[in-house]
């Protein structure tokens, strides 16, 4: 899968070079970019989860550990490729972020109560 990302300047359209449509950037590893937007919201969820009380510290920190385990073996896995990853690891980071969501889901809505955070603490 190829998503195109257009420049600034040519919004609505990519750029034409020499009569041929070429995109400006083509990201072709669509990991990368849910990778850092998971990991991304994923933190938030957990902190804004323990600052409500959702979550307590001991399920906040295990769902960072876990986050920061799969950002940590798509890493090596890229080191190891060459900077890429094969469909089998793409496939399998994806499946350990949808389960760390999961997670986190679970974890906000137990019974696993936590006193929230005051506000001058946020």
């Amino acid at each position: 899968m190829v998503v195109l990302v257009y420049s600034r300047a040519a919004r609505t359209s990519p750029i034409r070079v020499s009569h041929q449509w070429k995109p400006s950037l083509a990201i072709s590893d669509m990991s990368t970019a849910i990778s850092a937007s998971e990991s991304k919201t994923g933190t938030q969820r957990t902190a804004e989860g323990l600052r409500s009380g959702e979550m307590t510290s001991g399920e906040a920190a295990q769902t960072n550990e876990n986050q920061a385990r799969v950002a940590q073996q798509v890493h090596d896995e890229r080191t190891a490729n060459g900077g890429g990853l094969t469909k089998q690891e793409k496939q399998q980071a994806n499946r350990e972020e949808n389960m760390n969501s999961k997670q986190i889901y679970n974890e906000k809505h137990n019974n696993n109560k936590a006193k929230p955070a005051k506000e001058g603490d946020r």
